[in-house]
């Protein structure tokens, strides 16, 4: 009985839609000037469907073009990225490669070394813990350094040459404990030495508790040590004082070098002469690895 009736169901409902195709064929066929009263219901009805569809179709496509855009703007981000890094970095190395020259033209006019033949060289490593004060220079015996020989910037004494290399050679620093400088007061020309103490001040020594030195007078070399020629700038004096039962003056001197700053420095071709020892320097202190 169900089965009867479901049939029954459907052709009724196969017959009204056939029923309503037959009606709106029939009011379709064109008779007069204007449309049909069913089409243009129909398109009253379709309109607001037909204007999603459009929209959704144009927002589909805006939406693509705007992705496309993105996509380039993202690719176009990133090429600017890695410009202005590569920029930077080429600017980054002009600036140093400048500043570099600067510094050379300095050395290089330095009135200190112009009656030697010099070697500019470039510090390639240091140690400068509790234990030594030395510097490596990337210049070797190839380029005429050796041993022995002083080395200054514009400002001033820096330390001597210790070891040689055909590539490379090892500069031992004035504020070094086994380094000694004999040197003068630029004023009053007072004898004294400079030495290292493994620390950024010099100690001075044998400064006789006569000399007429003052606080701030320069103390210069004074070319009778066997290694250093006279009047290199070594530092200022400072921290004078007399002495109880002592036959010397206490003082220390400010390096006019600095040397947590020192990249560049001037090698005077000065002939070797033997260095001078300090009665209470240690005399084995020239205990150094071997260049490479």
């Amino acid at each position: 009985m169900n089965g009867s009736s479901s049939r029954r169901r459907n052709f009724a409902i196969f017959g009204a839609v056939a029923a309503v195709s037959l009606v709106l064929t029939l009011t379709n066929i064109p008779g007069g000037g204007g449309l049909a009263y069913t089409e243009r219901a129909s398109m009253t009805l379709l309109a607001p469907f037909q204007r999603a569809i459009a929209w959704g179709v144009q927002g589909g496509h805006t939406i693509w073009k705007n992705y496309l855009a993105l996509v380039d703007l993202k690719k176009e981000n990133e090429y600017l990225r890695v410009t202005a890094d590569r920029l930077a970095f080429e600017n980054n190395a002009l600036v140093e490669r400048l500043k570099q020259i600067k510094r050379v033209e300095e050395l290089l006019a330095s009135p200190q070394g112009v009656a030697y033949t010099t070697v500019v060289a470039r510090v390639i490593g240091r140690d400068t813990s509790n234990r030594v004060q030395i510097a490596i220079l990337d210049r070797g015996t190839a380029d005429g350094v050796e041993e022995g020989m002083p080395v200054i910037t514009h400002r001033g004494l820096v330390g001597r040459i210790v070891r040689a290399s055909t590539t490379v050679s090892k500069l031992l620093l004035i504020t070094d404990v086994r380094s000694a400088v004999d040197a003068v007061t630029q004023e009053s020309r007072d004898r004294l030495t400079v030495a290292g103490v493994n620390e950024e001040r010099l100690d001075v020594r044998y400064l006789s508790v006569d000399a007429d030195a003052h606080e701030g007078d320069r103390v210069v070399s004074s070319g009778m040590g066997g290694i250093f020629p006279a009047g290199l700038l070594i530092g200022t004096l400072v921290g004078v004082a007399d002495q109880a039962d002592s036959l010397f003056k206490e003082a220390t001197v400010v390096p006019a070098v600095d040397f947590d700053r020192l990249e560049e420095a001037l090698v005077l071709k000065v002939p070797r002469r033997p260095a001078p020892v300090l009665e209470d320097a240690p005399t084995d202190g020239e205990r150094m690895e071997s260049l490479p």
